[in-house]
């Protein structure tokens, strides 16, 4: 288990990994509003500010968020969630209780998903999705780029089963315009 990856990051991001998991069996769900960002306004930015700081500087100023660093990338993930209203469903709750305190386990996902999770979570945020998406091949695959299902068919003739599975779980909440390779 990497050094900074602790308890409490799993014990924050478990939950919303089996709201995925829970997923699969809500019929519908209400698409959320979009938001928009508030306006601005002439005193918030002076384009002389902008010229005279470092890219980095102006971009803080303009989105507080992307001047946050992680030590990981759990921490990132966890941070990026978006769905809790459906984290009390009663599929979540009964995934979470039938995971509990299996640590060893998320242990060897977290080994696994490490040469993955860093570009999952970057296009993830590209298309401005909900980053529960990136937990979905814990569910589908535990991040074993051999695990394959008898009822998805091969991709590329492999049985590689992360794209399969995030491709295949796009459908659950209705999600459209996500690019498929």
């Amino acid at each position: 288990m990497p050094a900074n990856l602790t308890l409490l990051t799993w014990k924050r991001a478990f939950p919303f990994s089996l709201l995925l998991l829970a997923g699969c069996q809500v019929a519908s769900i209400a698409p959320e509003p979009e938001r928009s960002a508030p306006p601005l306004s002439d005193e918030s930015i002076n384009s002389q500010t902008l010229q005279d700081n470092s890219a980095e500087q102006a971009i803080s100023k303009l989105d507080p968020l992307a001047a946050i660093t992680y030590d990981n990338v759990w921490e990132r993930l966890t941070d990026g969630f978006e769905l809790q209203q459906y984290y009390s469903h009663p599929g979540v709750e009964s995934a979470v209780d039938l995971y509990a305190g299996k640590q060893a386990y998320f242990d060897r996902i977290s080994a696994r998903a490490q040469p993955y999770l860093y570009w999952i979570v970057e296009e993830i945020e590209k298309r401005n999705l909900p980053l529960e998406i990136a937990v979905i091949p814990i569910i589908e695959s535990g991040f074993n780029p051999h695990a394959y299902s008898a009822n998805t068919p091969l991709v590329y003739g492999s049985s590689f089963a992360l794209p399969v599975e995030v491709l295949d779980s796009n459908k659950i909440g209705g999600m459209t315009g996500v690019v498929t390779p």
